[in-house]
């Protein structure tokens, strides 16, 4: 049995000859930044907009303001996880003392208003110095490490905890 909006959606290709665009969320990424630093800053996250996590996802503009900013669109009510890099994971966003940040995470408006993501990059990876002589545990290298959501192989790192048996 063929639905009224079934019919709705055929005359509609039928008549445009084209699907319906659903109407996409403006997402303006608005990024403070460590004084004294130049270069491109870029969001990178898990949806396609952002990059799907690759490093140099979306450049950012540097404002009059000294903030970085980019807008991106998607769909209402996505949810997106994202991080700022300047280009590259070895200059990714950290906290004052270098340690990683947590994913950040934000769900566009169901409404499909426009919004802000305000956020802060307190420090850069490769501009901090984490402390030395702290036994953290040891780095187990993956030399061809297949990503299949990436399409290609890789060497990976793996910190395990010192505690963790060999």
């Amino acid at each position: 049995m063929v639905s009224l909006v079934s019919l709705l959606l055929i005359a509609t290709v039928t008549a445009c000859g084209q699907i319906p665009e659903t109407k996409l969320v403006e997402v303006t990424f608005e990024v403070s930044v460590p004084p004294g630093r130049s270069g491109t800053v870029f969001v990178s996250g898990d949806a396609p907009e952002l990059g799907a996590w690759r490093a140099s996802g979306v450049p950012l503009t540097l404002g009059a303001d000294g903030k970085h900013r980019a807008t991106v669109r998607l769909p209402p009510g996505t949810s997106i996880l994202y991080k700022a890099t300047r280009g590259d994971w070895s200059s990714e966003g950290t906290t004052p003392d270098g340690s990683p940040v947590e994913n950040r995470r934000f769900t566009a408006p169901a409404d499909g208003v426009a919004v802000s993501v305000p956020f802060t990059v307190a420090a850069w990876r490769d501009e901090t110095r984490r402390p030395v002589g702290l036994d953290t545990g040891r780095i187990k290298v993956h030399e061809k490490f297949r990503a299949t959501k990436l399409g290609n192989e890789r060497r990976l790192f793996v910190l395990l905890p010192a505690s963790y048996a060999a």
